[in-house]
């Protein structure tokens, strides 16, 4: 291990950041400053991150301030690496105390508001978020995307791809296990006695479209004739209309497991589970049925949404899954219909999802972008 000195600061330490962190830590003296939230995210400590105390300014989540600064007055880092969000205040006086301790600045997210878009020329918030991205000394995005966006307007070379994906080495062990198995056992493990089955993981909540699935079940089942069945892994403020949406179109074939912790579990259920189901934006739950080499079918972005995450990008039509056109579920029914019906799609989709992971979205290329970012701006 160097000396080298690196703090990360975050609204919350999540629990699938900490494989990353732990990495990381393998590389430099690092600590993470944090606070937490009730937002629902499984959140963690360890022996090299410290909660400090927040000051929340306004509804929304990132509209807090972190008192971090005694810390780093303590700590003396070389390198601060902050999440990159302007509504997230105490990234403000960064910018002048790195004159007093000398360190420097990389900022980390997916660069600008994805909903938004980027428009320094017109849009105020763009304009702040360039003001902070030049002044930084390296910015960490999550995609080829951003970087394509931004590289317009600061020098590309400070721009590092780190692509947000989750613990695919452990995800690995896990899926080598289950291989070994047989899906039939585990869904007999598991009590999954549908032929065909659809899984979506993730809160339940209006702007993730969970009714959609129900709806698209239901087309599956009259349209098309297919023994299928709907899984819901989470649990949400829409759970109760969920339900009744489910045993008012399609009794018996909607299962909700609640919210799951155990990676072995949810492991499993994704396994059974012939493909991932997203209505809404997309995020890591892409990444979480990568792999366990299950695609997923989404919507394509419209004006309308839905607006997704960098791991949008992930999914390539009749490769890793299918984006359904123009919001229609009529289009995403077909899709699948045919994909059950076609195992030489299955087979090619499971070799480039496999590829997809192993050089696109791993744990240990979004750890060595990590390093990248640091050592360029400590040379």
């Amino acid at each position: 291990m160097t000396n080298n000195r690196v703090v990360i600061v975050q609204r919350i330490f999540s629990n699938y950041r900490k494989p990353l962190f732990d990495r990381l830590k393998s590389h430099f003296d690092l600590r993470i400053l944090h606070s937490e939230n009730s937002s629902g995210v499984g959140q963690t400590e360890t022996t090299y991150s410290y909660k400090v105390p927040k000051i929340k300014y306004y509804k929304k989540e990132t509209n807090i301030f972190l008192f971090i600064f005694s810390r780093l007055i303590k700590y003396k880092p070389k390198t601060i690496i902050h999440e990159f969000n302007p509504s997230i205040l105490s990234i403000y006086p960064l910018f002048i105390l790195k004159w007093i301790l000398n360190y420097k600045i990389i900022l980390w997210g997916q660069g600008y508001n994805r909903v938004k878009k980027f428009n320094p020329t017109n849009s105020f918030s763009s304009l702040i978020r360039l003001l902070l991205m030049k002044s930084a000394d390296a910015l960490i995005v999550y995609g080829k995307e951003a970087k394509n966006i931004l590289s317009n307007y600061i020098n590309s070379d400070k721009i590092f791809i780190a692509p947000n994906t989750l613990d695919t080495e452990n995800s690995e062990r896990i899926y080598q296990k289950l291989l070994q198995k047989g899906k039939k056992n585990i869904k007999e493990e598991i009590s999954i006695n549908s032929p065909y089955n659809l899984v979506f993981i993730g809160r339940l909540i209006q702007s993730k479209k969970p009714n959609e699935i129900i709806d698209l079940t239901e087309r599956l089942i009259k349209n098309y004739n297919i023994d299928i069945k709907a899984h819901f892994v989470g649990k949400g403020p829409e759970i109760n209309n969920l339900k009744k949406n489910a045993e008012s179109k399609i009794p018996g074939k909607v299962k909700f497991h609640g919210k799951i912790f155990d990676e072995n579990t949810i492991a499993k259920i994704i396994f059974a589970s012939n493909l991932m189901v997203i209505p809404g934006e997309v995020g890591l739950a892409v990444v979480h049925a990568f792999s366990y080499r299950c695609p997923v079918v989404t919507f394509e972005e419209t004006n309308q949404g839905p607006f997704h995450g960098p791991e949008g990008s992930y999914i390539i039509n009749y490769k890793t899954g299918y984006k359904a056109r123009n919001l229609d579920i009529n289009d995403m029914a077909e899709f699948i219909y045919n994909y059950l019906n076609n195992n030489r799609l299955q087979t090619n989709v499971t070799i480039e999802i496999e590829k997809f992971i192993r050089e696109e979205c791993s744990i240990d290329i979004m750890n060595r972008r990590f390093i990248e970012a640091i050592n360029y701006v400590q040379i």
